[in-house]
């Protein structure tokens, strides 16, 4: 009975946090092709990311960026119809911007593995043959779009681009940009010199916690096993001791 009310308060936890609030401000820039004609082959490692700066004076603020993602349409013929989406899954942060600065995080250099925040390697989505991508893509206007709920400790503008890379599809092998042990930055900047889309000023949703629900979730459920799990231990004991003194 214990160990089913012990699974039952994980369960309830996990639903709660699951159930917890939404963040309303859903940015999104796209789609846009920054990468050309890319000719996706499965298993290729397709990296994503996204920088941002808050311009003018400003109060020392934290940002966050929850649910972010890039997402990839794909077709099997220069042109065709849509085969499927790769969906790139981003971390959020927080990022803490120091009082008035104009610096760009979380990276100011497009090839270092710290601007891209996600990784995924490609499903195959044409039977084994090359996945047709960004200006080849379907979808009106082409490429790739990010999108994330945008908050921030501050209401300033936030000026965020993005942007993506398949290094084998650009013929310098199948590199993981996001992985700083994959990615040769800094002593070559080339291989993962994913170009950033045009950059856009987005007013954030304004929160004293600009955490990433992800990592709210992520976080609040190992407490709740952890004390889930302290309960039956705390109640295990003095059944231990009955037992040892009968």
């Amino acid at each position: 009975m214990r160990k089913f009310l012990c699974v039952t308060v994980i369960a309830f936890g996990a639903l709660l946090l699951a159930a917890g609030p939404a963040y309303a401000n859903t940015i999104s820039i796209g789609p846009q092709s920054m990468e050309g004609a890319l000719q996706i082959h499965a298993g290729d490692w397709i990296a994503a990311g996204y920088v941002f700066k808050i311009p003018g004076s400003h109060p020392a603020t934290t940002v966050g960026f929850a649910n972010a993602t890039v997402t990839l349409p794909v077709s099997c013929t220069s042109g065709g119809s849509l085969a499927g989406t790769i969906t790139i899954n981003l971390s959020g942060g927080p990022y803490n911007v120091p009082l008035n600065s104009s610096t760009q995080f979380p990276a100011t250099n497009q090839s270092d593995p710290l601007s891209y925040e996600g990784s995924v390697q490609a499903p195959d989505l044409c039977g084994g043959n090359v996945m047709f991508a960004a200006s080849n893509s379907p979808t009106p206007g082409g490429g790739a779009t990010f999108s994330a709920d945008l908050q921030s400790t501050q209401s300033n503008n936030i000026s965020v681009a993005f942007h993506y890379r398949d290094a084998n599809a650009k013929g310098q092998g199948n590199l993981n940009c996001a992985d700083p042990n994959s990615n040769p930055f800094p002593a070559d900047n080339g291989p993962c010199g994913g170009s950033l889309s045009a950059t856009t000023a987005f007013a954030p949703d304004v929160t004293d916690t600009p955490v990433p629900m992800g990592a709210i979730g992520g976080l609040g459920l190992a407490g709740i096993v952890g004390v889930a799990f302290g309960f039956l231990q705390r109640r295990r004991r003095p059944r231990a001791a009955a037992t040892r003194s009968q």
